[in-house]
């Protein structure tokens, strides 16, 4: 998407990395967070626990902070859900509490390092 270094934005919109920032996505507080009422573990079948959609925190990769026109920043991350059926690639956009940096920001990237700090 923004790969071809061709996209111009305004800083107050988004902010894009020439390096992608590596990350930590917590799929469980992404998918459970979301309220949908979710069944108890031990009320489901064995094949469905063994074969399921695994819940947990997986690594990316963050692309960008991108602002909605409501004025909340979300992030641009792709990931890998892991499932016995195969491994699932998504690209995503994130809100800042589904997911976090593996290593701290060196401060290396112009702009904003997380969501609203400019």
């Amino acid at each position: 998407m923004f790969e071809d270094g061709r996209v111009e934005v305004h800083p107050m919109v988004a902010e894009i990395f020439r390096e992608p920032r590596p990350v930590q996505v917590d799929l469980d507080a992404l998918l459970i967070g979301s309220g949908r009422g979710f069944i108890g573990a031990n009320g489901l079948p064995m094949i469905v626990r063994a074969q399921g959609i695994r819940l947990q925190a997986v690594d990316g990769a963050q692309h960008a902070w991108l602002r909605t026109n409501l004025g909340h920043w979300v992030g641009l991350v792709t990931f890998t859900v892991p499932s016995q059926l195969g491994d699932l690639p998504c690209r995503s956009l994130l809100p800042a509490a589904a997911f976090r940096l593996t290593k701290p920001d060196d401060g290396s990237e112009s702009g904003p390092s997380s969501p609203g700090a400019s």
